[in-house]
């Protein structure tokens, strides 16, 4: 039979991880069978039965049987191996079984010669190795204590951890936190070949027994660790056998629990029997009983000196065990103390090896600090004597500890010595050694980096200390523990450091977890409270009257001015605080509650100082300056009365004798709940104390750290969540009463609630929609919803319809929210917005409602992409709400409910629409146009989708439509860079409105903006680089495939520069996309179609490029609405068609070019190179084109006389002066050029003088160039 057994051998992985050396090593026993090797594949029925019998007799003995290894590490940087398989199984040599040994066949294995001679026994081994999960169920500590309660062991099977021997490094060093008191035995070795003591002594196995005591009948302890699938604890452990050897090497670990208190006769015992492997049915029965023969004994007490050390031992070995043996002191004497003999195997000789390994947090290992621990266990008997000297002596000996590992360990335990040695004696030496001996720890600690554990212990011993306050509320007068408090937290300032206010935080938590906290703090019922600072904002008389709460909220606040660490720790307290009340059974009753929810309100003073740091930019915009300074923007400017917390910090700077004196006033202001009584009684002594606190002196907050503004850095997002649950859940539980004083109605109601108060409170409920939020956080902000929509309906439903807007989008969002309750929930308020709506208007009309749906609505198109099943179903829920209403089934309620979720579902099939042709620009600002148009009896809806067609021009780079947009909503506009003709014309609505607000400083910037473009048009005039956009006919044909657009022409208007063909090129790719490639054909003519002469088939497109023209002498295209305009193109509605005889085209042309040259000639800053190109396409042209072509078809004689006569002499005189503009511009170039282009300007005037000479002929008159003049002399002819 074959058994597996794990040898986990602890140590820091770390060392091996760089190296990749970190090994598992398995050994694997059998049976102790001595004709196990005779096993052959003829006689397996034979050895079957032979094993059967061995396994009965000798089950319980093992021998050594094979081994295998394998990686725990794949790679160098420490990736465990999960995938590699264990070497062969390598046969275990009985002569190479210790630790040395087997590293050495490990090494070996390694290399190729080496481990083709090691003998592979058939078989593997398959174990999964893993890396230990964060969350481990059902685990168990090496002293096998659950960590926690078990949970279902058939969902989890049990998990063990192994002790960590650990290196004696300071790097590996930690305290002990853990209880943990082990000592691990290892045989060794046992030399037996020269012994003539015992006859056989072959099959050795060793017996190892914790005991007690000496005495003869002694039985051992309970104490050891059984094996897997026995008992927890067992009395005796048993190693391996190994056969027929007189020196056997061991190689087993034997695990005892130390009991916690030692004493001289705790040892261990060691006995060794000789194994009988004949169980040869013929023997006798007499034989078969002595299976177990014991070959000698050996002990090994554990305490030395008082010390339990972890070492290597070679100790003799006893032919017997007699009664007593612990007091056998002289071994090499052979004798007891009493006098009778003792026999030694071997003479005595130290012939059996056996290591010890302690780990333990009870017993230290180093000899100086164990003497100390001694003699501190041995002075807490009566510590009225004085120090002896041997006390003084091993105080002195811890400066001689240099092990940092060992002080690190027990460095609680040790400062706990220290501490109850310096305060409890009066001698000077004893409390200048013990201070030597602190200053050496702390010195040797900081030499290896391990200062982080000092701080461990101080705030550990903080915590305990820190219970304290509890005791003294309940002892002593309450006012005198809140001076003591207050002193104490006035110690501690944000300069200090940052370990030190964690403390501080720590104790504000004990304080306020006082079982009584509640009665210390709640609001005394004849306080009133001062009208010119509300209760909401943290004042001098609010910290007063409810010291501990004015104690925590004035410490997050400044909390909220510090580094983030300390400011989740106050958010911590607060929040555990406030969970506390709520599940305290005392205060259960609504009432109770309320009340409690009462104290907490000035943290809605916190969250309005602190708003502008949540980041939310749409509510908060940051503008930067040019030096990098944040300037907040004007709308977080506070009105003067909601800003009085910050004027009233800024005229009272905290000083550090707030809380002091607060504490004595609190006292005075004491009822029959709780004795508030100060020692301090004397009315003089508190009046002049009120006197000092109504001076400067009064709070302990430094300026800089305090007041509205005083950091910009955002709060992360489980801050801003923290400060906004624990406000929501004040707001939900504080009573109607309390919170309509707070809040002040009337205040609240100002103007129908359209002020700055009720702006901020209803952008402080907007919030949690606009921070990510739980399920269940979310159904209670619906909640809290529906109540202020309940008590506060005219501020919602009268006034600007802005606070109302933003409600609706934010509840229409949750409408599409992916969780199935939360859908219900916003149905739910939204329905309850619309029925609140109708009884306000008292069951008139939901027009207020019904509108800020729509306009939310079309937004939400554009941002969220609303409008999927789970939206459907919203709607769907609201209508289900409106069917059921009884109240308001036979009003007019439940049809305006119906047309509005059907209004919202045509804008939702529009937007379908819109998602069809999603890449075609054109179409979807169409709908788009067509659909703001619908809304036109409702500006505000009208509005909403002329920004989204402006959002989509601006996505597409049209800015001109996207600019013409904006300004049909009439806003003040700045144009763009192609219009700055337009500015007055656009900002002239604007204007108006300014001028009737008499906004003088909003009409000077918006002069100035007409000024500075005004400026541009004369620049980018006189420049000439000024470039428009293109403009092209497009006609669809087709109706199987356009539909509406079929038969219809439309102007496209293009960005600068597009090309026929780069137009003509994007449609034919978005309706190949759309229609397929095969299906499309462009007409590559402008000609006239007759849509019968195309083939049904196919999609025809047909695209002309057109200028603007605004005479009636050529094709007018009239469309719809003339560029710019808030579509990039328009239909063609009506066409006049003006035919023109060629002669007054060519006087057109002509005509142009003229001037063209004329205005090159005369600019200030000449362009060269248009210039040059001018004149190369006037005088440098081929045969058949360019003017030269005008000239000789209309004014050749043949050719004149079939145009009237005017009109050729009109043409005549356009040439002279078309020659005398050439001249004049060859003149300029000249001027201008440099050598390089000499040969060029040659090459020009040759090629003019060949135009004149032509001219001349074809007009019957002279035209002479000379000396940069043109001289014409006319013929008798004409």
């Amino acid at each position: 039979m074959w058994r597996r057994e794990l040898s986990v051998h602890g140590t820091d992985i770390s060392d091996y991880v760089v190296s990749g050396d970190l090994l598992i090593d398995f050994v694997l026993s059998n049976t102790l069978n001595s004709n196990f090797s005779a096993c052959s594949i003829q006689t397996v029925q034979k050895m079957l039965k032979s094993n059967k019998q061995f396994c009965s007799k000798l089950g319980k003995y093992r021998m050594p049987f094979a081994w295998s290894v394998r990686s725990v590490f794949k790679d160098n940087q420490g990736t465990v191996d999960r995938e590699s398989r264990f070497s062969p199984l390598f046969k275990q040599e009985s002569n190479k079984i210790s630790t040395e040994d087997l590293m050495k066949l490990i090494t070996e294995y390694r290399r190729a010669e080496k481990a083709s001679k090691l003998q592979i026994i058939p078989g593997n081994l398959e174990i999964n190795v893993d890396c230990v999960p964060m969350e481990c169920p059902n685990c168990v500590t090496s002293s096998y204590v659950a960590l926690r309660p078990f949970e279902d062991c058939g969902l989890h099977a049990p998990t063990v951890e192994v002790d960590e021997f650990l290196q004696d490094s300071s790097k590996f060093a930690q305290p002990y936190r853990v209880y943990k008191n082990h000592i691990y035995i290892y045989p060794k070795h046992l030399k037996y070949d020269s012994q003539k003591s015992f006859a056989k002594a072959r099959n050795i196995a060793v017996y190892v027994e914790f005991r007690s005591s000496d005495e003869e009948h002694a039985k051992p302890l309970k104490c050891i660790y059984g094996k897997p699938g026995g008992p927890v604890f067992t009395t005796t452990a048993c190693s391996t056998v190994l056969h027929h050897s007189q020196n056997p090497d061991f190689c087993d670990e034997v695990k005892i629990e130390l009991p916690t208190h030692l004493h001289e006769k705790h040892h261990l015992l060691f006995s060794f029997y000789h194994v009988t492997c004949d169980i040869n049915a013929k023997t006798s029965s007499k034989k078969k009983e002595a299976l177990e023969t014991p070959v000698g004994y050996a002990w090994l007490p554990l305490l030395k000196d008082g010390r339990v050390s972890s070492q290597d031992f070679s100790i003799p070995v006893s032919c017997t065990l007699p009664g007593g043996y612990l007091h056998i002191k002289e071994l090499w004497l052979g004798r007891h103390e009493n006098g009778s003999d003792v026999k030694w195997v071997d003479g005595g000789k130290p012939i059996f090896k056996v290591s010890t390994l302690v780990l333990s947090t009870v017993y230290t290992q180093d000899p100086h600090l164990n003497r100390f621990f001694q003699q501190c266990q041995k002075r807490e008997a009566d510590l009225s004597q004085a120090p002896t000297s041997n006390f003084l002596n091993c105080l002195k000996g811890l400066l001689s500890m240099e092990r940092i590992h060992v002080i690190i360990r027990f460095l609680p335990v040790i400062f706990n010595q220290l501490f109850k040695v310096l305060t409890q004696n009066d001698t000077d030496e004893v409390s200048t050694s013990t201070t030597r001996v602190l200053v050496h720890i702390l010195a040797k600690c900081h030499e290896e980096n391990l200062g982080h554990y000092l701080h461990s212990y101080i705030k550990v011993h903080y915590m305990i200390c820190i219970s304290r306050p509890q005791r003294c509320f309940t002892f002593m007068d309450r006012g005198f523990t809140f001076k003591l408090i207050s002193n104490y937290i006035n110690m501690i300032t944000a300069s200090d450091n940052k370990m030190l206010c964690e403390l501080k935080f720590e104790f504000i938590r004990e304080v306020c977890n006082y079982e009584h906290y509640v009665p210390l703090s709640l609001p005394i019922p004849s306080a009133r409270i001062t009208v010119d600072f509300p209760e909401y904002i943290l004042t001098e008389e609010f910290c007063r009257k409810h010291f501990l709460t004015g104690l925590l909220l004035r410490e997050l606040g400044l909390a909220l001015q510090d580094e983030q660490d300390l400011r989740h720790l106050a958010l911590a307290c607060l929040k555990n605080l406030m969970a506390k009340h709520s599940l305290d059974s005392r205060y259960a009753i609504k009432e109770k509650q309320a009340r409690i929810a009462s104290l907490y309100l000035p943290l809605y003073g916190l969250i309005l100082d602190n708003m502008p740091r949540f980041f939310l930019r749409d509510l908060f915009p940051i503008f930067y300056s040019s030096h990098k300074s944040i300037m907040l923007s004007e709308h977080l400017e506070y009105d003067i009365t909601t800003t009085k917390l910050s004027l009233y910090r800024r005229k009272h700077p905290l000083k550090n004798k707030t809380f002091s004196s607060l504490a004595v006033s609190t006292a005075n202001n004491a009822d029959s709940r709780g004795s508030l009584i100060s020692i301090e009684s004397n009315p003089s002594t508190s009046d002049r104390n009120s006197e000092k606190m109504d001076g400067c002196e009064k709070f302990a907050r430094p300026q800089s750290l305090i007041g509205f503004g005083a950091r910009f850095d955002k709060l992360d997002q489980a801050e801003t969540r923290s400060l906004l649950i624990c406000f929501l859940h004040i707001m939900n539980t504080i009573s109607e009463e309390v919170l309509v004083s707070y809040w002040h109605r009337k205040r609240l109601q100002h103007d129908d609630g359209q002020n700055s108060l009720m702006k901020k409170v209803f952008d402080t409920y907007l919030l949690f929609f606009q921070i990510n939020q739980s399920t269940s956080t979310l159904k209670h902000v619906f909640t809290a919803l529906r109540l202020f929509i309940h008590k506060f309906p005219s501020t919602v439903f009268q006034g600007t319809a802005d606070l109302c807007g933003s409600l609706c989008y934010e509840i229409l969002k949750c409408c599409n929210h992916r969780s199935s309750s939360t859908q219900t929930e916003a149905a739910a308020l939204l329905y309850f917005l619309m029925r609140r709506n109708f009884e306000f208007t008292k069951g008139k009309c939901i027009v207020r409602s019904h509108l800020q749906v729509i306009k939310s609505v079309s937004q939400l198109i554009a941002d969220a992409g609303i409008g999927g099943s789970r939206f459907q179903q919203s709607l769907a829920i609201i209508n289900n709400f409106a069917n059921g209403d009884t109240p308001l089934k036979n009003t007019t309620f439940p049809a305006e409910v119906k047309d509005l979720t059907k209004r919202i579902r045509t804008v939702l099939m529009a937007t379908s629409q819109m998602k069809e042709h999603e890449k075609d620009p054109e179409m979807l600002v169409d709908l788009q146009y067509s659909l703001a148009n619908s809304y036109a009896s409702t500006p505000e809806l009208r509005r909403t989708w002329l920004e989204s067609m402006a959002k989509i021009h601006v996505r597409n780079g049209d800015l001109t439509p996207a600019l013409r947009t904006l300004r049909t909503r009439r806003c003040r506009i700045t144009p763009h860079i192609s219009e700055y003709e337009l500015i007055a014309e656009i900002n002239k609505p604007v204007i108006a409105v300014f001028e009737k607000r008499r906004d003088f400083k909003r009409l000077s910037e918006l002069y100035y903006d007409i000024h500075r473009s005004y400026l541009k048009v004369t620049e980018v005039v006189h420049s000439e680089k000024r470039l428009f956009g293109r403009y092209y006919r497009v006609a669809f044909y087709g109706q199987g495939f356009f539909e509406e657009e079929e038969s219809k022409e439309f102007i496209y208007k293009e960005p600068k520069l597009t090309g026929l063909s780069e137009i003509s090129q994007r449609l034919l790719k978005l309706y190949s996309d759309k229609f397929g490639a095969d299906n499309v054909k462009m007409i590559q003519d402008s000609n006239k179609v007759n849509p019968k002469d195309l083939d049904p088939r196919f999609a025809y497109i047909q695209v002309t490029y057109v200028v603007p023209y605004f005479n009636e002498k050529e094709q007018i295209k009239s469309e719809f609405s003339g560029f710019p305009f808030l579509k990039k193109r328009v239909e063609v509605v009506e066409q006049q068609s003006t035919e023109m005889n060629p002669i007054e085209v060519a006087i057109d042309e002509m005509s142009c070019k003229v001037s063209e040259l004329n205005q090159l000639c005369g600019m200030e800053e000449v362009d060269m190179i248009r210039l040059q190109l001018k004149l190369q396409g006037s005088v440098s042209v081929k045969v058949n084109a360019g003017p030269m072509a005008y000239a000789r078809a209309f004014l050749e004689e043949k050719n004149a006389k079939k145009y009237p006569d005017n009109q050729v002499k009109l043409l005549k005189e356009i040439f002279r002066q078309f020659a005398d503009a050439c001249g004049q511009a060859l003149k300029v170039n000249e001027r201008l050029i440099k050598e390089d282009q000499l040969e060029y300007q040659e090459e020009m005037k040759a090629h003019y003088k060949d135009m004149l000479t032509e001219l001349s002929a074809i007009m019957n008159e002279q035209v002479i160039f000379y000396k940069n003049a043109i001289f014409s002399t006319f013929c008798s002819k004409c």
